[in-house]
């Protein structure tokens, strides 16, 4: 799924996404954007958790 709306991000100019999964913990969800080209941009703290933000560049 992920694959598929990052070729429309492409279609329509977009060419750097940012993704934030909803934990951490969620290993699929981030090995799913690793797999499509992402990698770690930051962790912060968002409400009291830590959040990670990853960045997919399209060319």
């Amino acid at each position: 799924m992920l694959a598929l709306a990052l070729k429309e991000c492409l279609k329509k100019g977009i060419l750097k996404v940012h993704i934030c999964p909803n934990s951490k913990e969620n290993v699929s969800a981030i090995q799913t954007i690793l797999n499509n080209g992402g990698y770690l941009l930051e962790e912060f703290i968002d409400d009291g958790r830590i959040t990670e933000r990853y960045e997919i560049i399209l060319s």
